[in-house]
């Protein structure tokens, strides 16, 4: 059986920045399997990053498991990416370019159901 999850939001911008807006969710899954990630979004620019129990901003390449650019999907970004039950991930959702304005969806899809919520918008 097949699970998926759908999540909303936007980069505005009030959103503070670190270099780029960025937006971090976590997710933790039930069960050890491979998930994919994508995203749906008019900014045709999307990029993420996932990390393994924590991201630092300072250290961007600290805890990196995988990343996606969408330069092969239309601007959108697309993870396939094994993760392991009882472990904290961070999904960074950013764009190509400072101050990109504009809505995006990400859904997540696996074997097993899994926790998915907005830690903060920077």
């Amino acid at each position: 059986m097949n699970i998926q999850y759908k999540y909303s939001s936007q980069l505005t911008v009030d959103s503070p920045t670190y270099y780029r807006d960025f937006e971090t969710l976590e997710i933790e899954v039930i069960k050890s399997s491979e998930y994919v990630i994508w995203s749906q979004s008019n900014m045709n620019n999307t990029i993420s990053y996932i990390y393994k129990n924590n991201f630092n901003a300072l250290k961007p390449f600290e805890n990196l498991l995988s990343q996606h650019d969408g330069s092969c999907n239309e601007g959108q970004f697309k993870l396939f990416v094994n993760l392991e039950m009882n472990t904290r991930y961070v999904l960074v959702v950013t764009t190509h370019r400072p101050k990109t304005i504009g809505n995006f969806s990400i859904t997540i899809s696996g074997q097993s159901n899994f926790t998915f919520k907005q830690i903060s918008k920077h």
